[in-house]
């Protein structure tokens, strides 16, 4: 009769395996901070780190215009959200001298898109339908295309866009002040995370899910690589692209890996203790 062979005996002869063939079974992070046990290429996701902003002291500011930016009718924008307070106006990212475009939380709670003239005639106004309240990390992105009057907007990868005013004419993106948590002005100051911003003067048809597979995970609902210039999206480096990996310092934050140019901290920003990675 052939006895069963006991557990322990058998994991004792699993492990001679992995020794006799080389196979490396430790713990690892890939450049996507991905974690994996040797060979094995079961991830557990994207991570990213997230910045928070005080409401006090914290935001970026750049005093000079967008390196490559060009007035224009159509945008691209995502960004992660985890507000501390509710009922104030919040500027996200905000750029004005002769014309103004905008990202802000305003005292509804709601994320909008607004967009100028030079002569500051409003041509861009949408808005997320959905309050997004101080309690927890949300997603939202945004495109539009003036030209064709067309507009999406989605929260944590759903529709959701009020659209107040969309008509074809062309927003002043070529100003010389640019804040980001709050306006050059320092008024509007955001409190609370934000994690992976990204801005691109380009218009991506976000109702075609393939497209908004490469700026969130419709699985998980949580953030996916754009690459180190954020060119994963449309394949082209974009004019923002702010984020902060594990391990890295918060003043990496600021350092914009898009092509337009860094924002320097007027603050003290802090890795935040929660990321939408989590």
């Amino acid at each position: 009769m052939i006895k069963k062979l006991r557990l322990p005996l058998l994991i004792g002869l699993l492990g001679l395996c992995v020794i006799a063939l080389g196979i490396d079974l430790s713990p690892k992070v890939d450049a996507g901070q991905n974690y994996y046990l040797g060979a094995v290429t079961t991830a557990v996701g994207y991570q990213i780190d997230a910045i928070e902003f005080d409401g006090s002291t914290d935001y970026g500011l750049r005093g000079g215009g967008m390196t490559g930016a060009a007035d224009g009718k159509v945008g691209l924008i995502s960004v992660w959200l985890n507000p501390d307070t509710d009922g104030v106006l919040e500027n996200i990212l905000y750029s004005d001298t002769s014309g103004m475009f905008a990202v802000q939380r305003k005292a509804d709670n709601k994320v909008y898109f607004l967009g100028f003239t030079t002569g500051l005639v409003i041509k861009l106004d949408i808005n997320s339908s959905a309050i997004l309240a101080a309690s927890g990390w949300t997603h939202i992105m945004a495109s539009w295309n003036l030209a064709t009057t067309s507009a999406h907007l989605y929260v944590n990868n759903s529709t959701d866009k009020t659209q107040t005013v969309l008509l074809d004419d062309t927003i002043d993106h070529t100003n010389n002040e640019h804040g980001f948590g709050a306006n050059p002005d320092t008024f509007g100051k955001y409190s609370g995370g934000i994690a992976q911003f990204y801005w691109s003067q380009e218009y991506l048809d976000l109702s075609n899910a393939a497209n908004r597979a490469n700026i969130i995970n419709a699985t998980t609902l949580k953030p996916v690589d754009f690459g180190g210039t954020g060119t994963e999206i449309t394949g082209n480096q974009p004019l923002v692209l702010l984020h902060v990996l594990p391990g890295n310092a918060a003043s990496v934050f600021f350092v914009n890996k898009g092509s337009g140019g860094d924002f320097t901290d007027q603050g003290s920003i802090a890795i935040a203790g929660t990321s939408p990675s989590d």
